[in-house]
């Protein structure tokens, strides 16, 4: 909790992360900071290229949010993915946790 990603002040806008090799995913948890978004995706990839989102809203709420993956879900890469900011400012997190 002591790092912070933020996003340009547009749309769409997303961070992807690299776990180095192929894991099985069963959650991701998102620690929004105040500048949280409103439509977002998280997603998985084992290419970075195509990716199957696992979680999505259009009415997010910020706070902490827990995406819990489909059984079996296997990936390298996992993605924050925004479309919709809720404030004025852009997409910020404070952590995303891949378990």
């Amino acid at each position: 909790m002591a790092t912070r990603w933020s996003s340009a002040y547009s749309v769409p806008e997303w961070i992807m992360v690299d776990l180095g090799e192929t894991w099985r995913i069963s959650s991701v948890t998102l620690f929004w900071e105040t500048a949280y978004g409103r439509a977002y995706r998280v997603e998985v990839s084992g290419d970075g290229s195509t990716w199957k989102s696992i979680y999505s809203t259009t009415a997010g709420a910020g706070g902490t949010v827990k995406a819990t993956a489909p059984k079996n879900t296997t990936g390298r890469y996992v993605r924050l993915y925004g479309t919709e900011v809720a404030t004025i400012w852009g997409f910020s997190i404070f952590e995303m946790e891949i378990r």
